[in-house]
Parts: structure tokens; C-alpha cells; sequence
């Protein structure tokens, strides 16, 4: 965390990562948060539903933020 402690213009970059893992935790429409309901769920019943909508859409968001972060990068 020492680098951006020296560019100011990184705290904001921060507190919206860590703004967007917490909705994505928390939105009901969220894939992360069916994914965990899915297990935890499971995990008390005995019967495993594995949640493959959930797991294409988590996958779809961990790309897009991919191709963005991509886009973004400077050199």
C-alpha cells in the first residue's frame, strides 16, 4: 500500500474496487451472491446444485474487468 499512499489519485481507485466487490457480494441479481447461496445451501442439505448460471456470469464479469483493466493499463 506504500506506492499509493504517494499518488493521491489512486485512493479513489480504491474505495470503487472495493465498492464494487462489496455490491457484487451483496446485489440480490448478483452471481457471486447466488454462487455462495448455492453452497452454503448445499453444504446444509447434503445435495449439491452446482450453479452454473451464477459461475457464467461471475465469469463474464471477471472478463469484462479484464478487458478493461487491459484497456487501461498504462505503460
Amino acid at each position: 500500500m506504500g506506492p499509493a499512499r504517494r499518488r493521491p489519485r489512486a485512493a479513489p481507485a480504491h474505495a470503487a474496487i472495493a465498492l464494487s466487490a462489496l455490491l457484487a457480494l451483496v446485489t440480490p441479481g448478483s452471481p457471486a451472491r447466488h454462487a455462495v447461496t448455492a453452497l452454503v445451501t448445499g453444504s446444509l442439505t447434503g445435495t449439491v446444485d452446482p450453479p452454473w448460471l451464477a459461475f457464467v456470469g461471475a465469469m463474464a464479469v471477471a472478463a469484462a474487468t479484464a478487458l478493461a483493466c487491459r484497456l487501461t493499463a498504462r505503460e
